[in-house]
This record gives structure tokens, sequence and C-alpha cells, in this order.
């Protein structure tokens, strides 16, 4: 929360994509640091960090839909936004758990997999579809108007 405003008045002078990714790239190097030590000082820290990170992506893709949807959709985009960034957080949470408990004595692995993903989802958000696109083709069964 502390880094939205960092991140907000940072958005309006340079790319958001590019800040997204670099937001990315902090919160996965926090959380990679913050699962393989073991001092409770540097954890708060490494914990800190990451939500630095995290909160560019939080911020500026709300501000990157706001600026990009149409005013008839803006509404519902982010509405669906919203519920996506918890769902997803729901289900990163378990996935991350499950990836955890199965490799817990396969460091190497659980490192290449989890790194495989977020390079994946980096991909993603960087070379495809913007995400307003993709909720301006929701079915109008979902219209809430």
């Amino acid at each position: 929360a502390l880094g939205g405003p960092f991140w907000g008045i940072l958005g309006d002078k340079i790319n958001k994509k590019k800040l997204i990714l670099i937001g990315l790239i902090i919160y996965s190097i926090g959380q990679y640091i913050f699962g393989n030590i073991h001092n409770l000082n540097v954890m708060i820290i490494v914990r800190f960090i990451s939500g630095f990170g995290v909160s560019a992506s939080a911020t500026l893709m709300l501000s990157y839909l706001i600026q990009k949807s149409e005013p008839k959709n803006k509404t519902r985009n982010i509405a669906w936004t919203a519920a996506m960034f918890a769902a997803g957080a729901s289900v990163g949470y378990l996935i991350g758990g499950y990836i955890s408990s199965t490799l817990y004595h396969q460091p190497t692995r659980k490192f290449l997999l989890i790194s495989g993903m977020t390079l994946l989802f980096i991909f993603k958000k960087v070379f495809l579809l913007p995400v307003f696109l993709i909720f301006q083709q929701i079915p109008s069964v979902y219209n809430l108007d």
C-alpha cells in the first residue's frame, strides 16, 4: 500500500507496462529471498520490499485499465479486475503450497518450476493482449447493465 503513490506518480511519467514488469520482478526476487532465509528481521524487510513491488501491479493495472477502457465498460472492467486479483491471490497460495509441499526436498526443481511459472506470467502480461481487450470481449450474458 505504501508503494501505491510512488508507482502511481511514476506511472504518469513512464510506460505503465514496463513499470508493472519491474514491480513483478521486484516481487519475484523478494519472494525467492523470503523463501530461502531464516532470519526474522531480514524476512520482515524482504516482505516489505516484495509488497512494494507488488503494489506496482495493483496500482498500475487499475490505472491502465481506467485509462484504456471505454466509458461504458469502465465499471465492469474494474469489477472483473478486482475479482480476478482476489481469485488469483487465493489460487496462487494454493498452487504455491502444493509446489512447496511436494518439492520440499528438491529446492532446485522447486526454484525452476516457480521461476518458469513467473516468466510465463510475465510473458503473458507483457506480450499478449492487454487486460481491457479481454474484458471487452466477455459475452453479453455478463453484462451488468
